[in-house]
This record gives C-alpha cells, structure tokens and sequence, in this order.
C-alpha cells in the first residue's frame, strides 16, 4: 500500500506516493531565514539526479537560479522555458543560464502568441511542483502563493508533454 510522503528532505521510494502542498509567504522575515517550505522547495529541486524541465513565467530568484546552475554543472539536464517579455526584466536571470549552458527557450516570434504564464518543473521526468508560485523573492515573502507536489503519472505526464510540446514550438532566447 502506498504511503503519502512530506518529508522535506528530498525524494521518497518509487513505491511512496508524493502529495504535499507548500504555501508562501511564511513567517520568515528575511532571505538568510528561509521557511520550511522555501527549502522544501529549493531540496525537491537540489536532489534532482538526471532532468529539470522548468517551465516558468519569470525567475528572479538567485536562490533559485543558483541551484539550477550548480545542477548543471554536475551534469543534471537543466531547460528553461520563460515568457520573452520577462527576460529582459531587472534581475531576471534567464542571461546568466544562457552564459552558464543552460538551453532556454521563450515564445519570443512566435505568431499570436500569448504570455507563457506557467510554473512548474519536472524533476527527473517523475516529480511535478506546480502552482502559481513564481521564482521571485516577491512570491516568496509579498504574495499568496502555492506549490503543489506529486509524483502521480497521471498529472506528471500531461505537464511533461506540456513541456515537450512548448520546447519544440518555442525559439532558444539569443
């Protein structure tokens, strides 16, 4: 029988069912003291072994966006996808991926296109957060936001051709 999981320190067996909800801002006050959910958040992403296929409106995040670089470097596959109109935001780090080898891609030229307003990551094709957290300090400590967490193939599959079918529509940035 399956178990639900909410252990904050990263993935269960492939038998444990994930389902977990985290909800932002918390009582933290400050970058240096992030809350439980914060690094669960940040530990889903670091025990990445194999893929992240973000799929995200805007990262400004460095917290974040650091640990998507480090990912990179010990050879995790790393892709981004991002709305063209947020890059060129301040502090959007969708330049520093791009300098560090991470593949991204925007909806920049594409005929009638829309905001790419999604968030949400894949991690390792099997784990899916998605809610309407943006990668932002903002969402972290300004707004109401949400992630939620599940390993249910059943919501991980749409999401991963939802990824698949945005990175052969959309163009690499630069």
């Amino acid at each position: 029988r399956d178990r639900v999981s909410t252990q904050s320190t990263g993935f269960t067996t492939m038998s444990s069912v994930i389902a977990e909800c985290l909800f932002f801002p918390e009582e933290t006050k400050s970058e240096r003291d992030p809350g439980p959910n914060f690094l669960k958040f940040q530990n889903y992403l670091k025990n990445a072994k194999k893929s992240l296929d973000v799929c995200v409106y805007t990262i400004t995040d460095n917290r974040l966006s650091s640990v998507l670089i480090d990912l990179h470097k010990k050879g995790v596959k790393v892709r981004v996808i991002a709305d063209d109109e947020k890059v060129k935001d301040n502090g959007s780090d969708i330049l520093e991926f791009e300098k560090a080898g991470i593949p991204c891609k925007t909806d920049k030229g594409i005929v009638g296109s829309i905001h790419m307003h999604h968030k949400f990551v894949v991690i390792d094709g099997n784990i899916l957060l998605n809610g309407s957290f943006n990668w932002t300090k903002g969402a972290c400590f300004n707004n109401r936001e949400n992630i939620v967490v599940t390993n249910n193939p059943a919501f991980v599959k749409p999401f991963l051709d939802e990824f698949e079918k945005l990175w052969n529509l959309y163009n690499m940035y630069n």
